[in-house]
């Protein structure tokens, strides 16, 4: 476990507020979790449009090269 959800654990229970210290500890790793989940998804957004941007390519190569090899067979 984390050392700060450790000292928090213990001195909840050393004063008697085990369930506030918990609710205090949740609130910061879920702060923390979605710091981190909103840094990923900057991170995906780019890729992911690159990735669509290089399918639809491929796409609209694979839809016109045969007609471009029949333009060069007459």
């Amino acid at each position: 476990y984390p050392e700060l959800l450790v000292q928090m654990v213990r001195l909840g229970e050393e004063s008697g507020n085990l369930a506030v210290m918990l609710n205090k500890a949740a609130d910061i790793y879920t702060a923390e979790l979605e710091l981190l989940l909103h840094k990923v998804s900057k991170l995906l957004e780019p890729l992911l449009i690159i990735l669509v941007g290089v399918l639809i390519g491929a796409i609209v190569v694979a839809m016109y090269l045969p007609l471009l090899q029949l333009g060069n067979n007459i």
